[in-house]
C-alpha cells in the first residue's frame, strides 16, 4: 500500500499513531474521519485530544490539535467539516456518566453536542480545551487592567463602596 503523501500534509498511519496514544479503541481507529483528518492536518500541527462519539448528525469526531479545533463527519459520500480556532469557543460542558461521557462545544457557529464518549478521551479533551479557551481570556484581562493603571479614571472599583442603606437589599 502506497500512501500519497505531500510536503505539509502528515501520513495516515502518524495519526492513528498518535490516537493509539491519546487513547482511541480499535474501533475508532478503522473509522473513515481518519483520513480525512490526516489530509487536513499540516506537518507542524499536533494532535493534542480527540473525542469520537454520537451528535445530532450521527457518530463523529472533534479533534483538538495545537492549532485549532476540527469537526468532522464522513458518512459514504457525505462529509462534514468544520474547523474552529480556539478565539471562537466560548465553553465547554461535561457530565460523566458510569460508562460513557458527554461533551458539549459551545462556539460562535453553534453547539457540537457530543454523547457516548469514551470517559479517559472526554476528560484529556475538556481539560485541553479549557486550557486553551482560558488562555486567551487572561491575556485580555491582563490588558484590562493594564488600562486601568494608564487612565485613573478606569479605576473606580478600587474606591466603590455599597452604601449602608443597600447593603439590606442585597
Amino acid at each position: 500500500m502506497k500512501y500519497l503523501v505531500t510536503s505539509d500534509k502528515i501520513p495516515y498511519f502518524n495519526v492513528k499513531q498518535r490516537l493509539r496514544v491519546l487513547g482511541a479503541s480499535a474501533y475508532v481507529l478503522t473509522k473513515p474521519e481518519l483520513g480525512t483528518l490526516a489530509s487536513l492536518l499540516h506537518e507542524d500541527e499536533s494532535i493534542e485530544a480527540f473525542v469520537y462519539g454520537v451528535y445530532s448528525g450521527g457518530w463523529g469526531m472533534l479533534v483538538a490539535t495545537d492549532r485549532e479545533l476540527i469537526f468532522i463527519d464522513k458518512v459514504f459520500f457525505n462529509l462534514k467539516v468544520d474547523e474552529l480556532p480556539y478565539s471562537t469557543i466560548s465553553a465547554v460542558d461535561h457530565s460523566f456518566g458510569h460508562v460513557f461521557a458527554k461533551v458539549t462545544v459551545h462556539a460562535r457557529s453553534g453547539d457540537y453536542l457530543f454523547r457516548r464518549i469514551n470517559r479517559k478521551c472526554a476528560a484529556k479533551f475538556v481539560d485541553y480545551i479549557e486550557k486553551r479557551t482560558k488562555q486567551p481570556q487572561d491575556n485580555l484581562l491582563a490588558g484590562v487592567t493594564e488600562a486601568q493603571n494608564l487612565n485613573p479614571r478606569l479605576n473606580y472599583s478600587k474606591n466603590f463602596q455599597i452604601p449602608p442603606t443597600y447593603k439590606y437589599y442585597l
